[in-house]
């Protein structure tokens, strides 16, 4: 017998099967030689049987597509985006349905996080004068939900992300004052804002095995994440003051009047803030669209493993 495998050409190592593409070695062999193998003992039927099942794992439907839309999804959406708000073609509808409601749930979840009961609207986020908790418990409860989700389903990420939200809101619950979290949820429209609209595009890479991918619904958060995102960040990019809006809107001031004549901070701040979370938020996207194409790859290799498992399987019968 050579000292390559006959089915895949690779340098054999010990035991029976070929650990590349898990071939049997003597089969692989005679099939090469004679065009047929004699019948299969029982125990390698059964070890490539559990091979083949363990290949049927791979959670999506078609390798090659999920690589072909790990490559261009991300880089499109955000393309199109910026190209509305660079030509202004359509850049108001992006800002209404896209921009704001993203914007008023980042004032609303720091609100959250800082213990008051926020409620978003579109245009507004009500807030309470003072802590009410309730939205506290009611986040409690939905990070118990997702521990249990993560501790089933063995998703150690998400039991990171729950400490760290856990963390945050002790922070902003208990130990901050009213008044700086006051700050923190004027701030939290564009800056909490650029963040969600992060984690929105960011599920477009994962939970392959849940509704978000099987339903589609990865395509609508990536398009809702990238028009929010452009919308939100170019202005601050820019360092475009009339874009970001200054002085009165309806009678209220905006969120840049608030932090610069209420918090006394000043534009160069508040440009170095948003800008840093907008690049960070960036390079975080940047590492989740190279690690979908390196786990699409994966997919592709076990894949044609499982493809040729099988082929070896029927000759096998």
């Amino acid at each position: 017998m050579s000292a390559i495998c006959a089915w895949c050409n690779a340098p054999k190592k010990s035991g029976p099967l070929c650990p590349d593409c898990g071939a049997d070695y003597a089969k692989a062999e005679a099939i090469k030689n004679k065009g047929k193998a004699e019948p299969a003992s029982a125990p390698i039927e059964e070890e490539i049987e559990l091979l083949i099942e363990e290949e049927n794992q791979i959670p999506v439907k078609d390798p090659v597509f999920e690589k072909q839309v790990c490559l261009f999804a991300l880089p499109s959406m955000l393309a199109f985006a910026l190209m509305v708000q660079v030509t202004g073609f359509l850049a108001g509808m992006q800002r209404m349905f896209f921009g704001m409601p993203i914007h008023e749930l980042g004032h609303a979840i720091t609100g959250w996080l800082c213990g008051f009961n926020s409620i978003p609207t579109l245009w507004k986020t009500l807030i309470p004068e003072n802590r009410g908790y309730l939205s506290s418990v009611a986040l409690l409860v939905g990070l118990f939900v997702l521990t249990r989700y993560a501790l089933k389903n063995k998703r150690s990420g998400w039991l990171v992300a729950v400490v760290l939200v856990l963390l945050v809101q002790f922070y902003g619950t208990f130990v901050i004052t009213l008044s700086k979290a006051d700050m923190l949820i004027t701030m939290g429209g564009d800056a909490m804002g650029l963040i969600l609209a992060t984690v929105l595009i960011g599920i477009f890479y994962a939970g392959k095995e849940t509704q978000l991918y099987k339903g589609s619904l990865r395509w609508g958060f990536l398009g809702v994440g990238s028009a929010a995102f452009m919308n939100m960040y170019l202005p601050w990019w820019n360092k475009d003051m009339s874009a970001i809006g200054y002085g009165l809107t309806g009678g209220i001031p905006t969120d840049s009047w608030k932090m610069i004549n209420i918090h006394l901070w000043d534009w160069d701040s508040l440009f170095t803030v948003h800008i840093t979370i907008g690049i960070t938020c960036m390079m975080i996207l940047t590492m989740a669209y190279f690690l979908g194409i390196r786990q699409a790859n994966i997919w592709i290799i076990e894949k044609n493993k499982q493809d040729r498992l099988s082929k070896l399987n029927a000759s096998c019968i």
